[in-house]
């Protein structure tokens, strides 16, 4: 996903002018030209949000036959592909081949096993791998271009050992701009019923977190309808935009907003009323870099700092509250986000003079060198001043340990070894005045945390049975499913396309 802040109002028109032409002409009108569903029915399938799982899942059950009805809380489909930077991971792809790279299922698991540090869902994560690759030819056969430099190992996070990460033209709304015209047709030839601008409010089950017969549904008049089902599916997305269910599920605060505005993880709380169980929070890991507008947590994003090594290597040290340094700051990016995470409010505060400013490559090359002298002045989480200890007073650090860490970095550099973390990028000291400090807090763009679901993508209780006709795709099940206690390149889009795409093309049941 981007790392752009979404947290602005997030409007019709905005979306309607990302899909271009043939969007406006798709969904213009009152009511999207969507047909009104009959709550009498009986749905071989209700799908809980129109997204990244969502859209293929409802497509490929409407091609068998079967009576769809997807509900989406927002006001338009596509969830956060409008927002996402689609990068997808695959091995074995037809594009792959092309290029003659040699890849296959189990190179990228045993990659995904490594990367992950073995705590992934291994069942779920062997089936993703194993049909990966037919999610992307699929992507390609409906008229995917995929962008001319890829597949690459990696752009973000820490890297493949084979080329299979890659992404649309136009990343999320790449996927979007393809999927919408099945959709759309799926409607039109009256398999696939669609309700904007309504929410889930509770599963119907028969008994005590008996089976899954139904949805019922509010709009935004606020009139509920049940509609019911043979199978329901939580495709709605995490909860990056709700401070309380991610306290909830992650154990600790939501310090910023960039995601999707509807990401408020409403499916999670679906699941787990009716008898499911959510995993994965314990091993969260926040992206680094980050300065928020304020410390009114959880924030918008102000700008994000260049520190990832293989892209820039740092001339900056990093502290914690503490004014120590915390990490070896040219080290690989797993350690980095990883040592950050475990600070006290996932808080690193990057340290620098005037002379780094002068000579190193912009730490902020998003913002223009006014745009940064004058976010010093005014900026509350960054500070400008002529000693280290004026410094840590603005920035709420201690001045006389932010001394000792400046001054014993300092004889690192005069000595060319760095005794304390082995730190090889030693350029310059920080010792001409004025001194700089920014403040960044740990975030990220989807959520560890996720309903637990077995390898069919039935959500499962504590004991491991599933509850019945209730299956969880996308990002509800967490991150931690295909990527376990990090970010593994691509494991969040293409497992959602992947599982989407594989329950309504197979998994579902829909005889009565």
């Amino acid at each position: 996903m981007g790392n752009e802040d979404l947290s602005a109002s997030f409007s019709k028109r905005a979306f309607l002018q990302g899909l271009g032409t043939a969007g406006l002409i798709a969904l213009s009108g009152s009511d999207y030209g969507f047909a009104a569903p009959n709550p009498g029915d009986t749905y071989d399938v209700i799908v809980i949000g129109a997204g990244t799982a969502g859209m293929p899942l409802a497509i490929f059950a409407a091609a068998r036959g079967a009576k769809v009805l997807v509900i989406e809380k927002a006001s338009q489909i596509g969830g956060t592909l409008y927002f996402s930077g689609g990068m997808m991971s695959a091995a074995g792809t037809r594009l792959q081949a092309r290029k003659g790279i040699v890849d296959n299922p189990d190179l990228f698991f045993e990659d995904i096993l490594r990367l992950s540090h073995g705590k992934c869902n291994r069942e779920v994560t062997r089936v993703y791998v194993d049909h990966a690759a037919a999610t992307l030819d699929w992507l390609e056969d409906i008229g995917l271009k995929f962008r001319p430099e890829q597949p690459v190992t990696g752009t973000a996070h820490a890297d493949f050992l084979t080329p299979r990460y890659q992404s649309g033209m136009e990343g999320g709304r790449s996927l979007l701009k393809v999927m919408l015209p099945p959709f759309l047709a799926a409607e039109a030839a009256g398999n696939l019923r669609v309700l904007i601008r309504t929410g889930a409010t509770e599963l119907v089950q028969r008994g005590r977190q008996g089976a899954v017969t139904g949805v019922v549904a509010e709009d935004e008049s606020g009139q509920r309808t049940v509609y019911h089902a043979r199978n329901v599916v939580l495709t709605s997305g995490g909860c990056l935009f709700n401070p309380v269910v991610f306290q909830r599920y992650h154990h600790q605060p939501l310090y910023g907003r960039r995601v999707y505005p509807f990401s408020m993880g409403h499916g999670l709380d679906l699941g787990v009323a009716a008898g499911g169980i959510v995993r994965g929070g314990e091993l969260y890991i926040a992206h680094r870099g980050v300065v928020f507008t304020d410390r009114a947590w959880p924030a918008p994003v102000f700008t994000t700092l260049a520190v990832d090594p293989r892209h820039r290597l740092p001339w900056e040290i990093e502290v914690n509250q503490h004014g120590l340094r915390y990490v070896r700051e040219d080290s690989d990016v797993d350690q980095l986000e990883r040592a950050q995470t475990a600070q006290p409010g996932m808080a690193a505060w990057t340290i620098f003079d005037q002379e780094i400013l002068d000579k190193a490559p912009s730490i902020m090359p998003a913002k223009s060198r006014d745009e940064q002298n004058s976010a010093f002045e005014l900026h509350p989480l960054m500070a400008r001043a002529n000693t280290l200890e004026e410094l840590a007073a603005r920035m709420g650090l201690p001045p006389a340990a932010l001394r000792r860490t400046v001054d014993n970095y300092n004889a690192s550099v005069a000595r060319g070894n760095d005794p304390e973390f082995g730190r090889e990028h030693l350029p310059l000291p920080i010792a001409k005045p004025p001194f700089y400090a920014i403040e960044c807090r740990g975030s990220s763009v989807f959520g560890h945390a996720g309903l637990a679901v077995d390898a069919q993508m039935r959500v499962v209780r504590p004991d491991g049975t599933p509850v019945k006709n209730l299956y969880a795709a996308g990002e509800v099940t967490g991150g931690w499913t295909t990527a376990g206690d990090v970010v593994v390149n691509g494991c969040m889009v293409t497992p959602a396309l992947t599982f989407g795409r594989m329950l309504g093309q197979s998994i579902l049941k829909f005889d009565a």
